[in-house]
């Protein structure tokens, strides 16, 4: 989780042109690698987050995360964090999210060689690794690919979460595990259909060994493996327009099933089990601590 943002989350009436008042605003710590390592928190699991921290929100972010159990390994910035702005409708029907990046890193080569040995470092202590994001603007699309194959030479099960070229990057890399989106996956891989997305994806595992997760928002997820190929159904009402950060919920629930031994199936029918939850909530800052602790307690 490299990259982590600030989230403003705003609950307006209805989203149109013009001049909008927001009843309530939530303001949280977000990004794939950071929500994806507060509900393995949450799930039982004793995470480490290796993020590049802006010296601005240096001090709230990691207050945040030792709240949250989370032990940050972190590559100092300059600057401010970069910020997610979400309008959502009070209805929870239709959401705006307008994402802003971040400042470029000062000297890109010096930040991924520190990344790579940070992370060689925390590896060493680890079994699962989740690879989950974007980069900061000017890291080069080296460091994901670099830390896939730092965690498959250490022997270490890699999931990854990102999109276009550094998903097909990590893949062809060697990574065990990729969770991504329907919308991803088709933009990634050019599948115009879903019998074109099925079919794309029973050849990639079949060619790099990696095992897949794709999710579809409200609709069932699609997993294929060396095994063979399954749907997963929802199983809890979700709303057509899930909150921002479900998907990033479901893999923390991957990868907290497959560290307790559960096998690829079942990890992914715990995925969307803990998306569905999150999607249910409002997203994954007002997931249930007693139900994700139970979900905790029954894959240990």
């Amino acid at each position: 989780g490299l990259n982590p943002a600030l989230e403003l989350t705003y609950e307006v009436p209805e989203i149109t042109p013009g001049v909008l008042t927001a009843s309530s605003c939530a303001r949280v710590f977000a990004g794939k690698g950071t929500t994806v390592a507060h509900v393995l928190a949450m799930l039982g699991v004793e995470p480490s987050l290796l993020a590049i921290v802006p010296a601005d929100d240096r001090a709230s972010f990691a207050a945040h995360l030792a709240t949250a159990g989370v032990r940050l390994l972190e590559i100092p910035a300059a600057g401010a964090m970069r910020i997610s702005v979400v309008l959502r409708e009070r209805s929870g029907d239709r959401q705006l999210i307008v994402r802003v990046p971040g400042a470029p890193v000062a000297d890109p080569s010096a930040v991924e060689a520190r990344v790579l040995a940070v992370a060689a470092a925390a590896f060493r202590a680890a079994t699962h690794v989740v690879i989950a994001g974007s980069s900061p603007p000017g890291l080069t699309a080296a460091t994901v690919p670099g830390l896939v194959r730092q965690a498959r030479d250490g022997g270490l099960v890699s999931l990854v979460d990102t999109t276009g070229t550094g998903l097909r990057d990590a893949i062809s890399s060697g990574c065990s595990i990729a969770k991504v989106n329907r919308d991803e996956f088709a933009e990634a891989f050019g599948c115009d259909s879903p019998a074109e997305l099925c079919r794309a994806a029973r050849e990639l595992v079949a060619g790099s060994g990696c095992a897949l997760l794709i999710t579809d928002g409200p609709r069932a997820a699609y997993g294929v493996d060396a095994v063979g190929e399954f749907s997963i159904p929802v199983l809890r009402p979700v709303r057509t327009s899930v909150p921002a950060g479900c998907g990033d919920a479901a893999m923390a629930g991957l990868a907290a099933a497959m560290a307790s031994g559960l096998d690829f199936r079942r990890s992914c029918e715990r995925a969307v089990e803990v998306g569905c939850l999150a999607a249910a909530s409002g997203g994954p800052s007002s997931l249930p601590e007693d139900e994700l602790t139970k979900l905790g307690q029954q894959q240990n």
